[in-house]
């Protein structure tokens, strides 16, 4: 009985966890989903626009993206752990 609440606190652990990563994926989204015209190719079709969104992108959002890919990364090791503790456990 203990093993398995044990397996069941991990698997609950491990929704925490995927759902606290895509917090992070939703938010950075939720953020860049007003540089998405600019950026795309052929841009949004207003030159002046498009000029100050590129220069706000390559200033200020690309730590952000490095900062969004750091956080991913440690969700994605946390998930790796737990995993691997539910495969040990299950054996």
């Amino acid at each position: 009985q203990a093993h398995s609440f044990a397996e069941q606190r991990l698997g609950d652990a491990v929704r925490a966890e995927v759902a606290h990563a895509r917090q992070t994926i939703e938010a950075l989204h939720r953020r860049i989903k007003g540089f998405h015209e600019s950026l795309k190719k052929g841009g949004s079709g207003k030159m002046w626009k498009d000029s100050w969104r590129k220069i706000g992108w390559g200033l200020f959002k690309r730590e952000e993206l490095v900062d969004v890919r750091r956080r991913l990364e440690a969700h994605k090791t946390s998930l790796q752990l737990r995993v691997q503790v539910l495969q040990l456990e299950s054996s």
